[in-house]
């Protein structure tokens, strides 16, 4: 006995037939130039801060298409991946990048991030989308409290100095392609733990 599906004309099996579902994805959405606009602003932004853009992009993806959480977060992923390959390059050619640094953190976060790939469906949408807004309003105030920790007095730089090499920080130094020189500390096995978080 053959099963015709309502969503593809392909001739199953009956007994196949129940266990497939097709589900037909909502394209509707906003128009190509203010998909690219807002793709502009978005890697700009998120190649600026370091971050991707992804605590950008998922929201704007659940306001436009209202996607389920997994397609969200494959399709986020994704386009961040893009974005940060493009911003990785320009940070490159500048000669910005601690490796060091990056590969240690990268591979860090790399085993949660293949193990929440195969069990992200078993996290409850609802509670996703809790998570992820608290996770959004700390962004924001981190970001926000931060901005006065940039510019420092020359007494705070030498206290700090202290604590780091107290500590068995790791001291970053180099030059970039336009003479500015970078000297600094990474507190790596916080980076480590973190990034082990994380990456899920």
């Amino acid at each position: 006995e053959m099963f015709s599906s309502p969503t593809s004309p392909v001739q199953l099996p009956a007994g196949l037939a129940v266990s497939l579902r097709v589900q037909a994805l909502d394209t509707t959405g906003p128009s190509p130039w203010i998909l690219a606009i807002v793709g502009f602003a978005i890697g700009s932004y998120g190649t600026i801060v370091g971050i991707g853009g992804g605590p950008v992009i998922l929201p704007l993806l659940v306001f436009f298409y209202g996607w389920e959480n997994e397609l969200l977060v494959a399709t986020s992923l994704f386009i961040v991946l893009l974005n940060a390959a493009s911003g990785c390059a320009g940070y490159a050619w500048q000669k910005r990048i601690d490796y060091r640094g990056g590969i240690q953190f990268t591979l860090a976060a790399m085993p949660g991030a293949l193990i929440s790939s195969f069990t992200h469906h078993l996290v409850n949408l609802s509670f996703f989308n809790v998570i992820f807004g608290i996770f959004l309003i700390f962004l924001a105030g981190y970001t926000i409290f931060s901005v006065g920790r940039v510019d420092k007095t020359i007494a705070q730089k030498q206290a700090m100095h202290k604590e780091a090499v107290a500590e068995g920080y790791r001291r970053v130094r180099f030059m970039d392609r336009f003479g500015v020189k970078y000297d600094y500390y990474s507190n790596d096995k916080l980076g480590i733990a973190l990034n082990l978080l994380l990456g899920f």
